[in-house]
C-alpha cells in the first residue's frame, strides 16, 4: 500500500470547467477502483471545495483531505520566488500526482507525476494575455515537466507537443484519454424554457476567447441563407469584449443568442436541443465538448488541426478553422442532408463509447502501482 498525494487546488471552485472536471471525476473514480492506495487530497487557501465533489467523497474512507495553511496568493508566490515551502513537508506521501500544471516544489527524493492537457501558451502564445504569459512562464513547465517521474498526455498530439516543446524522452509520458460523464438528459422543453432558445439552431459551446475561433464561426453563419439561429454559450475569457462587440455588429445579430453560463446539469440537454455543435477551434489538447455533444448524438463540425481528428476520428466533419466559407459549405450541407446527419448521428454515438472516467482511473493506478 502506497499513499499518494493529490492536488486538488483546482476542486477549489463551485464551477468547474475543463481542468476542474479533469480532476473531479478522475479523483473519484481513483477512489472507486483503487482499494490498495491510500489518497491525501491536498489543497489550501480559505476558498471552500466543490461542493459537488465533497459529496462524492461521502461514500469512500480511502482519502484524507489535508489543508496547507497558507493563503493561496503567498503560498504561491511564495513557491516561485523562494521555491519554499516544500509541499512534502505538509504532506508525507509515497508519490504526489498534480492533475495539471500549479505553483509546487518537492523535496527531490519525492516523485511525482503531473497530467498535460495542452501546451498552447507554447504553441501558440498569441491567443494568451501578457498576464497569462507571465503566470505560465512563472510556472516554469519545462523543469516541471524535465524533473517529473511520469508525465500523464491527454491525447498523443499533447505527447508530441511535450517531446518537441519541452525536450522530454518519449519514454517518460504515457497518454491516458480523459473520459465521459454519463449525464441524465433533462426534460428538453424545460430546458428551452429555461434558457429562452430558438426552436432550431446551431451552437457553440465553451470559453469566449480568441483560441477557440467564435468569430469564424459568426462568419460562417452569416453565409448560410436558412432560418436557424446561432446560440454561444459559455464563460467569458480573454477579449471577450472584442468578440462580443463583433457579434453585436452582425447583419444577422437577432439570430445569435449569447449564453454567458450554462449550468453543467444542463449541458447534455443543450447538446441534444442543438442541431449541430460548431467548434473550429485553433488548438485543443483534447476536445471535451465534441465528445459530450456527440453522447446526444450531435453532428459535430470542428477543425482538422491538433488532437481533434485523433480524438473524433471519421465520426465528425473536419474543416479548416481559418476558412469561413468552408465551414459555411458543411452547414449547408448537413443541414441539408438527413441522410448524412443520421450517418454521423450514428457514428458519433459509437465514438464517444469509447472514453470512459473509469478507464481513465485505471490506467492511471497501474501508473501509479508501477511508481510506488
Amino acid at each position: 500500500m502506497a499513499n499518494i498525494a493529490v492536488d486538488i487546488r483546482s476542486l477549489q471552485n463551485n464551477q468547474l470547467t475543463g481542468i476542474g472536471v479533469y480532476a473531479k471525476e478522475v479523483i473519484l473514480d481513483l477512489l472507486k477502483n483503487d482499494p490498495q492506495n491510500k489518497y491525501k487530497l491536498f489543497y489550501s487557501g480559505f476558498r471552500p471545495i466543490n461542493e459537488d465533489f465533497l459529496n462524492g467523497l461521502k461514500q469512500f474512507s480511502n482519502f484524507k483531505l489535508v489543508k496547507i495553511n497558507w493563503p493561496n496568493k503567498l503560498l504561491n508566490f511564495c513557491l516561485w520566488l523562494f521555491n519554499f515551502p516544500k509541499l512534502n513537508i505538509y504532506v508525507k506521501a509515497d508519490l504526489f500526482w498534480f492533475p495539471h500544471f500549479n505553483f509546487w516544489s518537492l523535496n527531490k527524493k519525492i516523485p511525482y507525476v503531473v497530467s498535460v492537457h495542452d501546451l498552447a501558451f507554447k504553441r501558440y502564445p498569441q491567443f494568451y494575455s501578457a498576464k497569462m504569459k507571465f503566470w505560465h512562464k512563472a510556472l516554469k513547465p519545462k523543469q516541471k515537466l524535465q524533473r517529473a517521474k511520469k508525465i500523464i498526455a491527454v491525447s498523443e498530439n499533447t505527447k508530441k507537443d511535450v517531446i518537441s516543446l519541452v525536450n522530454v524522452a518519449p519514454e517518460k509520458i504515457q497518454v491516458i484519454y480523459p473520459g465521459l460523464k454519463e449525464s441524465k438528459l433533462k426534460n428538453l422543453p424545460e430546458i428551452k424554457q429555461k434558457y429562452g432558445l430558438p426552436d432550431n439552431f446551431l451552437l457553440y459551446l465553451g470559453t469566449i476567447e480568441p483560441r477557440k475561433n467564435i468569430i469564424t464561426t459568426v462568419e460562417a453563419f452569416e453565409k448560410i441563407n436558412n432560418n436557424f439561429s446561432l446560440v454561444i454559450a459559455g464563460n467569458q475569457g480573454w477579449l471577450h469584449q472584442t468578440i462580443q462587440k463583433r457579434l453585436l455588429n452582425s447583419p444577422k445579430k437577432e439570430k445569435i443568442k449569447i449564453l454567458r453560463y450554462v449550468a453543467p446539469e444542463d449541458i447534455a440537454a443543450l447538446y441534444a436541443l442543438a442541431k449541430i455543435l460548431i467548434w473550429p477551434s485553433f488548438y485543443e489538447g483534447f476536445g471535451l465538448p465534441p465528445l459530450e455533444a456527440q453522447k446526444q448524438k450531435s453532428p459535430i463540425i470542428t477543425s482538422a488541426n491538433s488532437s481533434l481528428p485523433e480524438v473524433l476520428k471519421n465520426s465528425a466533419l473536419l474543416i479548416d478553422p481559418y476558412n469561413s466559407a468552408e465551414i459555411a459549405s458543411c452547414l449547408n450541407q448537413l443541414l441539408t442532408n438527413e441522410k448524412l446527419q443520421n450517418n454521423l448521428a450514428e457514428k458519433s454515438t459509437k465514438n464517444s463509447n469509447n472514453y470512459h472516467w473509469e478507464n481513465t482511473a485505471k490506467q492511471i493506478i497501474n501508473l501509479f502501482n508501477k511508481l510506488t
